[in-house]
């Protein structure tokens, strides 16, 4: 609080406590990444679909073996694409 210049702040008795509680109520998660290159001009639908199942797959597998019911299961797909020599950094 005195390097801030803070006059009061709250802090909870069992601060372990709330970040314990914290990671039992979240939904149980994991997450599954692949890099691949791929110029606009030489796509390969059929390996993009592939990618993806086989890192679904594997994300369901985990999930399963974790105990997750597989009708709770959510999927969800993302890609991070960009131009050609450009850097995301």
């Amino acid at each position: 609080m005195d390097l801030l210049g803070m006059k009061a702040c709250i802090v909870p008795p069992n601060p372990g406590n709330l970040s314990a509680f914290g990671l039992l109520a979240v939904d149980w998660r994991t997450d599954r990444i692949v890099t691949k290159v791929m110029r606009e001009d030489a796509i390969d639908l059929a390996l993009i679909v592939s990618l993806y199942a086989n890192l679904e797959n594997d994300a369901v597998a985990t999930l399963t073996r974790d105990g997750i019911d597989p009708a709770r299961i959510r999927i969800l797909r993302e890609a991070d694409v960009r131009y050609a020599g450009s850097r995301w950094r």
